[in-house]
């Protein structure tokens, strides 16, 4: 895509026009921290904020309300990043993969269910039994991008 990563805002009037013709919403985006970009080095904290930051802009301007993060971004950079995408509107999840598993309590011994406590979400038993989908944002929900 070109100006990738930071595509012109050109881009972003065309996929408000590409989803109102066909009677379409942005969701979700969902992003990779590529913490080894550089051959000889993995980026530094401040890398991987402006990253991130970058990722939740760009889902803001897709006017998407959410972002799924993998659960190797490090949580410390998603709290650094949260007053940004509380900012802009956009909720932050994250995303889970093997070898990570549903079996522990992750609002016991997981960093980021503290920092979902420090933000005020509420710690769940994660079990697929347990784990209900958000509700979208009214907007979405009225088919109005």
């Amino acid at each position: 895509m070109p100006g990738q990563p930071d595509l012109p805002d050109s881009f972003y009037d065309s996929w408000k026009q590409l989803m109102a013709t066909h009677g379409t919403v942005a969701t979700a985006h969902d992003l990779f921290l590529d913490t080894k970009l550089y051959p000889d080095r993995l980026l530094s904290h401040d890398e991987m904020v402006d990253s991130l930051k970058r990722d939740i802009r760009h889902t803001a301007k897709l006017e998407a309300s959410y972002i799924r993060i993998i659960v190797n971004t490090p949580p410390e950079v998603v709290e650094a990043a949260a007053p940004y995408a509380r900012d802009l509107g956009v909720w932050m999840g994250v995303e889970i993969h093997s070898p990570f598993h549903f079996e522990r309590r992750l609002d016991q011994a997981s960093p980021r269910c503290r920092l979902a406590r420090r933000f005020r979400c509420r710690g769940m038993r994660a079990r697929p039994g347990n784990l209900r989908r958000a509700a979208a944002p009214s907007h979405h929900r009225a088919g109005v991008a």
